[in-house]
């Protein structure tokens, strides 16, 4: 009884390898499934990585011998990046919604923009000394520190992939969209042609 129950459970390739098939081309995004989930993973993850990485940006110049340090430094650090919904840039320089239909028929970019809170501080290092001042022990340096906020600058834009979390289109019935509902995304929209990674 064991060998015939063992038998049963077996891949009958006949019946089962259509069975298979028609289960898997059956799912609405079986082919572009692993596209999104994959772009979806690098926004919402891996783009605050990179930038956290990044920071903080150190920048400095005008060294002086005299003082045995840089006179002016830059301590640059990008917090809380996120990304806006995408949007084009008109002639006129409005920023406008964008969805995947409009971008296509305008021979437009489907992107967003990346957005991130900028905190800056500026060090001045000045020396006290006159310039007839000859001794070793003169007073110390004068060190003035300013920090400035920025919230929400544009740092760049990223190319938008047709129905990930990003997509305007997302959560959205075709008709409020203009979109064909057999099409399953994963790709790009460059200049107003489909654009797929593979």
């Amino acid at each position: 009884m064991a060998s015939s129950d063992k038998h049963d459970k077996r891949f009958n390739w006949v019946q089962d390898t259509w069975k298979f098939v028609r289960s898997y081309v059956g799912q609405r995004d079986h082919l572009a499934h692993h596209q999104i989930n994959s772009y979806d993973r690098f926004v919402q993850d891996k783009v605050a990585q990179i930038v956290d990485r990044a920071n903080p940006i150190r920048l400095h110049f005008d060294y002086d011998t005299e003082i045995n340090a840089y006179r002016h430094r830059l301590l640059i650090t990008l917090e809380e990046p996120g990304f806006g919904v995408p949007i084009v840039r008109t002639a006129s320089g409005c920023r406008v919604p964008i969805t995947p239909h409009h971008a296509r028929c305008h021979k437009n970019t489907y992107a967003a923009d990346l957005i991130v809170d900028v905190r800056i501080q500026t060090t001045v290092v000045t020396s006290r000394r006159h310039a007839d001042d000859t001794r070793e022990d003169g007073p110390p340096p004068r060190v003035e520190t300013n920090e400035t906020f920025v919230s929400g600058y544009r740092l760049g834009s990223i190319p938008v992939m047709v129905n990930s979390c990003l997509c305007a289109t997302r959560g959205k019935s075709p008709e409020e969209t203009l979109e064909c509902v057999k099409d399953p995304g994963g790709y790009f929209i460059v200049n107003g042609t489909e654009k797929v990674l593979v």
